[in-house]
């Protein structure tokens, strides 16, 4: 009987692709991005935390559950899952009792079959997925993608994962529809024995060994009272467009799909989607929304929305309604051939052209003005002028400012049409007020910083940027700062200039002429004096004397004898003789004016390395390098010994398992194995990996066979021997 319904059910499984398919680029892209992760900790990737919820209801707590990946879902199959519960008094957790006398696992082709023979489907929808989640039960393929620890073998660990991995999205969505299936499918357990007004804590464990995965079980508190299905609008908002209207919602209600409903009178409401709807996101999308579109309507014709939510727990729960009009949202044509002219004192004509067709809905023009071609335009009538009207004439705008003026086409329903920005001139003979300059600064690179007042004339354009060497001498134009490039930007009081270093002025001088759209000039500003900053390094440093010990460098130096020298720096290099060019200096420590002593306690034993020292004074001059000490970092050989060995006999596979702890060394070592023969120890085994930190002794292990370790650097150093071990 199983099997010929097993047929009817591959058809219903296509029925549902047109929602399933949606929610398998979730999952997938979800295990993609693990396994992306784990590229950097595969140890860490293998810890699975299980993931609950619960559901309080008057006479039960229902359960819902799933594990961390399809390869852990299958082993359910067979090992299944314990459903336990403690009371939590106080705060208190107390002890888990086991509600299940056998394993929750998912159902067999003999319970499908008994199932089936009694059971009334509620609609057809309840009858498809019905059957897919019996072929997923029936699919009992062995696990086959157990991850592996080998980086190389990534790419085809997740080519052979992709079909368990749709199954299995398949199982989650299921479960997610449909509370049979959730139990046939052991995602799902219902406690009936639980007492309203007691407060749980529910543990679920997957049963057996789940090798190589390490699998925390999932902790579900449940509170004393019932759950009460409360409306939750979770940002329901509606945009009303031209014959269409945009819903969405915030993605916080807690439903893995949604159904929209529509009513044209408020109380009658047809489904408007034919599937469950289903929003695809990438990585973290808790701040998204979830939306539908609906098209296709009669503007002005009010329209009532109801949007309901699928939980977990296969019940629908209703989201909100709100209700929303089209309307018309096209605007008028574009008014063309748009002219400005300055006339009388302070006034600009305006004229404009339509085009000639028939417009009945619009409403009229609305005329407004802005200083730049893209910047912020303000209304310069407050109402509209009338549909036939094609000229205006501005009395408000201020001489000499610069203006663009645009012209706005509106309808009846508030939709408008922006003309281009057209430009008026001004005849304009008024010069500016002058620029202030407030104060100079030159850095070490010549950048020159000038702080500067400007006029509060509206219509400023630019500066020209006078200089001279001496305060006496005829200053001339150096910059004009009213290209493209130096645009005048009121909000900015800086004006930049570069000037020459090198010379036996101290001083350079500064004037600004300002400028209006029209050229007309200001008088020429204050002078302002600009020192010409230090740019001579300091006084070299001299290395005096060293001394080398087992455990650090000491070196001495006389500082620079500059009177503005602010710090020094202590460098160091790796030398090699025939290391052309040599390697880069790499600053070891900083110094005080008056330290000469510098000690070095790091590097590596035997390595020779090279110290010189350098100077810095207030400018940032740096002085040039000192005389270079080429010195040898002693070493004695020794080094610290392995501990904490440990020997553990298996007399199921007859070995010896051998595990200690060691420091990271910084050098290239191996481990040395000893292994008691009669009295002495003798060398039995050499771990060439360095970050190993373990031996198994498979060659005639023994129980009370006793091992110690030593290093052995590849430079010749070694370590003592450790302690030994006997293995129990």
């Amino acid at each position: 009987m199983l099997s010929n319904y097993r047929k009817s059910g591959t058809t219903s499984m296509r029925k549902l692709v047109v929602f399933t398919v949606l929610a398998m680029f979730v999952f997938v892209a979800a295990a993609n991005q693990i396994s992306a992760q784990s590229n950097d900790n595969l140890n860490a990737a293998l810890n699975v935390q299980m993931k609950g919820i619960a559901k309080r209801y008057a006479d039960s707590v229902v359960l819902r559950w799933a594990p961390g990946n399809a390869f852990l879902w299958r082993l359910s199959r067979t090992q299944g899952y314990n459903i336990e519960r403690a009371e939590v008094i106080n705060g208190n957790v107390g002890p888990y009792v086991a509600l299940t006398v056998a394993p929750v696992t998912q159902w067999t082709t003999q319970q499908w079959t008994t199932f089936l023979q009694t059971y009334q489907y509620a609609d057809s929808t309840d009858e498809q997925l019905i059957a897919v989640a019996s072929i997923l039960s029936e699919q009992a393929d062995s696990p086959t993608d157990t991850p592996v620890k080998d980086l190389g073998d990534l790419q085809a660990l997740r080519e052979k994962k992709s079909q368990s991995e749709m199954t299995f999205a398949y199982a989650l969505i299921i479960a997610e529809r449909n509370r049979i299936a959730a139990n046939s499918l052991a995602m799902r357990f219902v406690d009936k024995s639980a007492t309203l007004g007691k407060e749980y804590r529910y543990r679920i464990s997957m049963l057996g060994s789940t090798t190589p995965y390490n699998v925390t079980a999932a902790l579900v508190d449940v509170s004393p009272r019932a759950n009460t299905a409360e409306q939750n609008d979770a940002g329901l908002s509606a945009l009303a467009l031209d014959t269409k209207v945009v819903l969405t919602w915030a993605n916080t209600t807690g439903h893995s799909t949604f159904d929209v409903y529509r009513s044209n009178n408020g109380s009658q409401f047809t489904k408007l989607n034919i599937t469950p709807l289903l929003t695809i996101r990438h990585g973290t999308a808790d701040a998204e929304s979830n939306g539908y579109i609906d098209s296709n309507l009669v503007n002005y014709t009010t329209y009532t929305y109801r949007v309901t939510g699928n939980n977990s727990f296969a019940e629908v729960e209703e989201i909100g309604t709100i209700n929303a009009m089209p309307h018309d949202v096209t605007p008028p044509p574009t008014p063309s051939g748009v002219r400005t002219e300055h006339v009388g004192v302070k006034s600009v004509a305006i004229t404009w052209h339509m085009p000639d067709a028939p417009m009945p809905d619009l409403l009229g023009f609305y005329i407004q003005r802005g200083r730049s071609e893209d910047g912020t335009f303000q209304l310069v009538t407050t109402t509209p002028l009338a549909k036939n009207i094609r000229s205006y004439l501005d009395t408000t705008a201020a001489l000499g400012d610069t203006l663009y003026y645009q012209v706005v086409a509106v309808d009846t329903a508030k939709n408008g049409s922006l003309s281009f920005a057209v430009y008026v001139a001004f005849a304009d003979s008024i010069a500016p007020s002058p620029a202030v300059l407030i104060r100079g600064v030159m850095d070490t690179a010549g950048v020159v910083r000038i702080t500067v007042q400007h006029p509060t004339d509206a219509d400023v354009m630019g500066y020209r940027l006078l200089i001279a060497n001496d305060s006496t001498h005829e200053f001339t134009v150096k910059r004009e700062l009213f290209d493209e490039e130096t645009q005048f930007n009121r909000e900015d009081t800086i004006l930049l200039d570069t000037a020459e270093l090198r010379t036996l002025t101290k001083f350079v001088y500064y004037q600004v002429i300002a400028l209006d759209y029209h050229f007309n000039e200001s008088v020429v500003s204050n002078m302002i004096a600009v020192p010409r900053p230090d740019i001579i390094p300091p006084v070299s440093p001299v290395v005096t004397d060293y001394v080398v010990t087992d455990s650090s460098i000491v070196l001495f130096y006389n500082p620079s004898t500059s009177r503005d020298v602010s710090h020094h720096v202590i460098q160091r290099r790796p030398f090699n003789a025939t290391s052309v060019p040599p390697t880069t200096w790499d600053s070891l420590a900083r110094g005080g004016i008056t330290d000469s002593i510098i000690v070095d306690q790091t590097g590596t034993l035997s390595a020779t390395y090279q110290y010189a020292v350098i100077a810095f004074d207030s400018a940032g001059n740096v002085s040039p390098l000192s005389n270079i000490v080429t010195l040898v970092r002693y070493d004695n050989g020794i080094r610290p010994p392995v501990t904490t060995v440990r020997a553990a006999y298996d007399s199921t596979t007859k070995s010896v398992r051998l595990q200690w702890e060691y420091i990271d060394l910084g050098e290239e070592h191996s481990f040395m194995i000893y292994k008691r023969n009669g009295a002495a120890l003798e060398s039995y085994a050499l771990v060439k990996d360095q970050l190993a930190r373990e031996y198994i002794d498979l060659k005639g292990a023994k129980r009370n066979a006793t091992f110690a370790i030593k290093v052995i650097c590849s430079r010749g150093a070694e370590s003592k021997m450790s302690e030994s071990a006997t293995a129990r």
